[in-house]
Order: structure tokens, then sequence, then C-alpha cells
């Protein structure tokens, strides 16, 4: 399939999505010292 002929909103709204998942399942497993507002339990 040639990207030329792929919905490209659709892709970038699809690209957000996962990246929206990934950064969220991220912070809730492996919470990282510099996220904003983290506290150590």
């Amino acid at each position: 399939m040639s990207l030329d002929k792929l919905d490209k909103p659709f892709v970038s709204r699809e690209a957000a999505r996962i990246l929206a998942v990934t950064q969220a399942w991220l912070q809730t497993c492996m919470p990282h010292p510099l996220s904003a507002g983290y506290q150590p339990a």
C-alpha cells in the first residue's frame, strides 16, 4: 500500500492516540521522578 493512498488525518489521529496511550501506560506502570506532581508513596 502506498502512503500517498492513506488517509493522512486518520493516520495522524491514530498515531496521536497510540502515543497518548503509551505515555499514560508508562506514567502508570513506571512513574518517573521528573513526572509533574509525582510523589513517591
